[in-house]
């Protein structure tokens, strides 16, 4: 994985190679959100969760930010993916592709639960 130092700078000096066009329905800000986001969910699944092919995924604010660049990236390594967060995001949890969806916090499991996850990601931390 590259070397990733933030993307909160007033100024930057890079190779012109690194730059891409923004798109024009966004705002800078927006712009400036996603590599961030990306680059939070990237390191939380693949770096520190090490997602695998069957394991069970928690993304706590899956709808969010880095939530849902994870869910998509826990999607894409086969992962089944339970999303939380608040209930106006339900239907945007679905259209990502999680295979469970949850509203509120992270869920209580009961005796009857299914399985614990393999790894848990809450706002950019993986347990």
């Amino acid at each position: 994985m590259w070397l990733y130092h933030g993307g909160f700078a007033e100024y930057v000096c890079t190779r012109g190679t690194a730059w891409a066009l923004k798109p024009r329905g966004l705002t800078f800000e927006q712009a400036a959100a996603i590599p961030q986001a990306g680059v939070i969910a990237l390191k939380g699944i693949r770096e520190h969760g090490h997602v695998q092919p069957g394991q069970h995924v928690l993304i706590n604010g899956a709808g969010g930010g880095a939530g849902s660049f994870a869910a998509q990236l826990a999607k894409l390594d086969g992962a089944e993916v339970t999303g939380v967060d608040n209930t106006g995001k339900l239907d945007f949890l679905r259209s990502l592709g999680a295979d469970q969806i949850k509203p509120g916090g992270i869920p209580q499991h009961s005796s009857q639960s299914s399985a614990e996850p393999d790894a848990a990601v809450s706002r950019g931390s993986v347990d």
